[in-house]
């Protein structure tokens, strides 16, 4: 076929409204084609008459749409944030509901996985999510779980940063309820949390004695201070305590599993 032949279908095709957004981005990809080389391959050439036959097709005999599940879809569309992955996978949905009338088994999980993010309730604790973060101990945690990802990255190093540092007027950086439970509901990020929040196994001034892990094992030393720095291992005992070894001049930063209690 001539040049000034296939350029027009192949331009009609990229805008025929009875084609899915999936099969115009197609025909525009052969067009693109078409005018870098000036012709088609077989395999391309063949893709031409089987687009329009399958425009004609939906024109002239739409599938039968599943007008509540149309509904919800637009129900998520209208309430969900603009631009969100959410609102684009529930767009391909709905131009999917148009063209083929159904969805996959995995395409419905999936949606109802969407429409329960954005369900009433859902919503409603989205919108008190600020006051709850600040209210309850939860920036607390959030800051506690930031600095342990910043001394191990590189997980949640930009969400991290963003968590500890302040914007203009001082104002707290409050990460997204989704966010928070993935950086600090993981099990890593619970024990960091708990080792840092529960109360220290010794107290300043006590003697205590380096375990067999430690470089300096075996010798006595003496509690400083319970240190203020976030525990920065996922382990249990890693509470931060500063000693100063017996006969050393220089204090030390240990966690706790590296000390025992001296029973001389």
């Amino acid at each position: 076929m001539s040049r000034s032949k296939l350029r027009p279908r192949l331009e009609n095709l990229t805008t025929n409204v009875n084609l899915s957004q999936r099969d115009r981005e197609f025909a525009e990809s052969l067009l693109v084609h078409y005018n870098r080389k000036g012709s088609l391959t077989a395999g391309r050439r063949v893709w031409v008459d089987k687009l329009e036959a399958r425009a004609e097709e939906n024109r002239n005999s739409p599938p039968e749409t599943d007008v509540p599940l149309t509904a919800r879809i637009e129900h998520v569309l209208g309430v969900a944030e603009a631009g969100s992955w959410d609102v684009r996978f529930s767009e391909s949905l709905k131009e999917q509901l148009k063209f083929r009338g159904s969805l996959s088994p995995r395409q419905m999980e999936i949606f109802e996985q969407i429409e329960e993010r954005h369900s009433p309730v859902a919503l409603t604790a989205r919108a008190t999510w600020s006051e709850t973060y600040l209210s309850e101990g939860l920036k607390e945690k959030a800051e506690i779980c930031a600095h342990y990802y910043l001394a191990n990255p590189p997980y949640f190093s930009g969400l991290a940063r963003r968590v500890i540092q302040r914007s203009g007027g001082e104002e707290v950086n409050i990460p997204s309820q989704s966010e928070y439970k993935k950086m600090c509901e993981n099990k890593y990020a619970l024990r960091v949390i708990e080792e840092t929040l529960r109360d220290p196994t010794y107290n300043v001034g006590q003697l205590v004695q380096f375990r067999a892990r430690h470089r300096t094992s075996g010798k006595m030393a003496s509690v400083l201070q319970v240190m203020p720095e976030p525990v920065t291992s996922a382990a249990k005992g890693a509470k931060k305590y500063l000693v100063i070894p017996f006969g050393g001049t220089k204090p030390l930063t240990v966690e706790e599993r590296d000390i025992k209690k001296y029973r001389g």
